[in-house]
């Protein structure tokens, strides 16, 4: 399965200072979800690493010294220990733009949006370093059967890119709750890889208030996967996009992924901002367990770096 190794600091902005130079290839998801592999030549080569994904989904394979294809050809593998350019400290006079509304009433606004991501995943013992600018392409989708908003992003970590699917469910009235959902997470290029569970796994339980708290559980029949989570809104958090606030909803998620061959256990800190269609605009996360046998951990800050509502 997939793993996210997103996070984000309402304060932090520089990254580790070492540098690492990553070029890989994606393997076969089917090494790294539960559904076992039907060609004995997908199983990872010796040197493989597991790499962290984003949305807290799992791990995935990665063999060192090629470029991955991505729709559009090889994508730009990035230095993944460059030092991260410093952010302006948060100007203590300057007030967010947008409020973070109880419920989602605004769509998503489209573009490229440059993201901060710094942190480190360990597998058996040898950790990894990394930090990277990366520009997260959000659009807007065309709602599902049900009438509910939808809206992907599309970036690349660590080398491999993904696109990951939400879901806006309003509140049907005040005895139900809305929410925002992860609908998928897709590997593109390499062998598409995907967690698309039968229904979105719940991230942020809306109408937003502190102390609102949830569970929710949601199956992968594909790939045999399995997802939890257990969340709690703890309030309204100013997270610094480079000297600007952004106000956001924080909620504390811990996230439990299971298949054949991962079980894994994410501590997530995620941000939302309601006022710009349910946006996640920064995550801390760290996670830890076992995938095909190995012991693997991590952690990782991300930060959105401007106000995604300012053009």
């Amino acid at each position: 399965a997939l793993l996210l190794v997103g996070a984000v600091s309402a304060t932090g902005c520089s990254g580790p200072q070492q540098r690492l130079d990553f070029g890989g290839k994606a393997v076969p998801i089917n090494v790294a979800f539960g559904k076992p592999p039907t060609d004995r030549k997908a199983t990872p080569a010796p040197g493989t690493v597991l790499q962290p994904v984003p949305g807290g989904i799992g791990v995935v394979p990665f063999a060192p010294g090629t470029v991955p294809a991505g729709p559009g050809g090889a994508v730009p593998v990035p230095s993944a220990g460059a030092a991260l350019d410093p952010c302006p400290a948060q100007d203590p006079f300057k007030f967010p733009r947008r409020e973070a509304t109880n419920v989602v009433e605004q769509d998503v606004p489209e573009g490229q949006f440059p993201f901060r991501i710094s942190g480190s995943y360990t597998q058996n013992g040898k950790k990894t370093r990394y930090s990277q600018t990366v520009y997260e392409t959000v659009k807007r989708l065309a709602s599902d059967p049900a009438g509910r908003t939808r809206f992907s992003v599309h970036d690349s970590l660590l080398g491999i890119a993904y696109t990951a699917t939400y879901v806006v469910t309003p509140p049907p009235d005040p005895n139900v709750p809305g929410e925002i959902g992860l609908e998928s997470m897709v590997e593109q290029g390499g062998d598409n890889a995907s967690f698309t569970p039968a229904k979105p796994l719940r991230l942020l339980q809306t109408r937003a208030e502190k102390g609102v708290t949830w569970t929710d559980a949601t199956s992968d029949p594909l790939s045999a996967t399995s997802a939890t989570v257990s969340g709690a809104i703890t309030g309204k958090v100013r997270i610094n996009a480079c000297g600007q606030p952004v106000e956001t909803w924080e909620a504390q998620v811990s996230q439990r992924l299971i298949s054949q061959n991962q079980d894994i256990t994410s501590t997530r800190t995620l941000y939302f901002g309601t006022g710009y269609g349910g946006l996640l605009v920064g995550e801390h996360n760290s996670f830890s367990g076992t995938a095909r046998g190995d012991s693997v951990s991590g952690e990782s800050t991300t930060l959105i770096n401007v106000d995604p509502g300012v053009r």
